[in-house]
């Protein structure tokens, strides 16, 4: 099971502290948290089989994390990871209501 804690003002030399695993697949590759090739603004994990994140911060302050829920009796061949949608955000500039609304009417969520 994927968790993320967050603590917020509840130390005054880290007011933000994250917390979070990753262990939906543990033989999926992965690139442990860091600097991203594509926008060395963001930070964060990258999945190396479809090139999504679960957990990331870009230097503006949009800060994107998932966890996972999967229905394995659906079939998904072929759906966007949804890793893609923390990149996606992280990457854009759309406010989080906006970005939430074009996903929901895409069917990405």
């Amino acid at each position: 099971m994927c968790i993320i804690t967050i603590a917020y003002k509840v130390d005054e030399e880290n007011p933000l502290i994250v917390v979070a695993n990753r262990d939906e697949f543990e033989n999926r590759p992965a690139k442990q948290a860091g600097f991203w090739e594509e926008d060395a603004q963001v930070y964060g994990g990258r999945d190396l089989e479809k090139g999504g994140s679960w957990l990331a911060i870009h230097k503006n302050g949009r800060f994107a994390a998932v966890t996972n829920y999967r229905d394995f009796s659906l079939k998904l061949d072929g759906e966007k990871s949804r890793g893609h949608i923390v990149n996606d955000f992280i990457l854009g500039h759309d406010d989080a209501t906006t970005f939430l609304e074009k996903i929901k009417a895409e069917g990405s969520l």
